[in-house]
């Protein structure tokens, strides 16, 4: 089975440009992103409703940041590339058993290190973000939660094309439905081995929804498939 290969990246430009999309568009599924991925590790920017040319002010800001600290972030960048060395074979093993020898989508696959924790992700790109702040296992989790997006709607999409193919991927049901996969599989115990359990989640409105996913889940991600998040798809359509 071909593996898809990951490399990370520091990138302030873009680190800004994100941080500056989700200042505009703060809140999503409930949950105030810029308040926990920006306020809460950053309170100057705070102030930032009050400047007047506030998408250059910010750009400053993190530009500022990264220039301060580039050593240590140089080393942070080597320490989560390790980190995630040491579980790649692991993880691709377990998500390959998962995922019944699917092929990973084709792609340039690049994590981002962050100094804000938003952590977008996004599809077509095979790009995505953590926060470099967080713990290890944190960030081992993200890193796995983001991977397991690209096989996840690709699966979805090419095994049952008539039912996912023209689905949103960015919000929606098709959203939801591949949130609480990653929420149930998550907390088995071949992924605790990889990252340990960690049992929280950014959009508590979904938790009833994992609930529900959990005690469908026998371990088949197609039996999972079927019986959970195709009649959840048909009955929100």
């Amino acid at each position: 089975m071909k593996i898809p290969k990951l490399s990370f990246n520091l990138d302030p430009e873009y680190d800004a440009n994100i941080a500056w999309n989700f200042y505009n568009h703060k809140t999503f599924a409930g949950t105030d992103f810029w308040k926990k991925g920006a306020l809460e590790n950053h309170n100057k920017l705070i102030k930032l409703e009050n400047i007047k040319n506030k998408k250059i002010f910010l750009k400053k800001y993190v530009n500022n940041i990264y220039t301060s600290n580039s050593t240590n972030f140089l080393l942070r960048k080597k320490d989560i590339e390790q980190l995630y060395a040491d579980k790649q074979k692991q993880f691709f093993s377990t998500s390959n058993d998962l995922f019944k020898n699917h092929p990973w989508p084709s792609g340039v696959y690049k994590c981002y290190l962050s100094i804000f924790n938003f952590c977008p992700r996004f599809l077509e790109t095979k790009k995505f973000f953590v926060f470099m702040y967080d713990e290890d296992n944190i960030i081992l989790f993200t890193i796995i939660h983001e991977m397991l997006h690209f096989i996840f709607y690709d699966y979805c999409n090419k095994k049952y094309k008539d039912i996912f193919i023209t689905k949103d991927t960015e919000k929606g049901q098709f959203w939801e439905i591949a949130e609480v996969f990653n929420m149930t599989v998550q907390q088995t115990q071949p992924f605790i081995d990889l990252h340990h359990e960690i049992n929280f989640s950014d959009y508590p409105k979904l938790n009833a929804l994992k609930l529900e996913s959990k005690k469908m889940w026998d371990g088949d991600v197609d039996n999972w498939i079927k019986n959970f998040a195709i009649p959840y798809m048909l009955k929100h359509k």
